[in-house]
């Protein structure tokens, strides 16, 4: 039932849910974030502004940048920097590899 609820509304939390980091090192220039990940929270931890849409997560931007749910690995550049889905799951993105590019 939590499944069919979460299709409709989005990720529910609850005590039997997992909650993995928001943001972790992956290398010394390279994050892992949570495709749930608000934005603007992102725009402030890189220091730069990002474009605005229908989106309002990580994934969702990404999803906007590519015109299409991404398959692992697929990746778009905005603002300087490098998104690289890291792992999706059916019509959803999990994590999303951000790199600055020089």
């Amino acid at each position: 039932l939590e499944d069919l609820l979460e299709e409709l509304v989005g990720d529910i939390v609850d005590e039997y849910d997992i909650e993995s980091e928001q943001v972790t090192h992956l290398d010394a220039e390279t994050l892992s974030v949570a495709a749930r990940m608000n934005t603007d929270d992102l725009a402030e931890l890189l220091g730069c502004d990002l474009p605005e849409g229908d989106w309002d997560s990580v994934g969702g931007l990404l999803i906007g940048l590519l015109g299409h749910v991404p398959s692992e690995g697929e990746s778009a550049e905005v603002e300087g920097h490098h998104l690289v889905a890291l792992h999706v799951n059916g019509r959803r993105v999990d994590r999303v590899a951000v790199r600055k590019v020089s």
